[in-house]
């Protein structure tokens, strides 16, 4: 289960998105749904980015290419008020949290070598 743990992470960060959007005024706009489906692409990225020996950082510049995306729709939209400083609170989040959490890789039973 911890080789998941980046994209269960990023899962996270959506949910919590669609909660805060609907939690501060009890409705969803068209623009809160934009950035649960931003955050919902970003954790489906995340998941199927490779953990390529490589190249260690794939996830997280995933990760940091949808918190970029994200900020734009917020700013490009009306700009940032108090309530959408969330938005950038969860971007940065979804972003170092990916950086910062290791994935472990999983040890198959059967030959003992650990699975990609």
């Amino acid at each position: 289960m911890m080789g998941y743990a980046k994209a269960l992470w990023a899962a996270l960060i959506a949910a919590v998105t669609a909660l805060a959007g609907y939690l501060v005024d009890q409705d969803m706009t068209s623009i809160e749904w934009v950035h649960v489906v931003i955050y919902a692409v970003g954790a489906g990225s995340v998941y199927l980015a490779a953990n390529l020996p490589g190249y260690p950082y794939a996830k997280a510049f995933v990760a940091a290419v949808i918190a970029v995306g994200d900020v734009l729709v917020t700013v490009l939209t009306d700009g940032i008020n108090s309530a959408e400083w969330m938005n950038v609170v969860l971007a940065a989040a979804l972003a170092l949290g990916v950086f910062g959490i290791r994935n472990k890789p999983e040890v198959t039973r059967t030959t003992g070598t650990r699975a990609a």
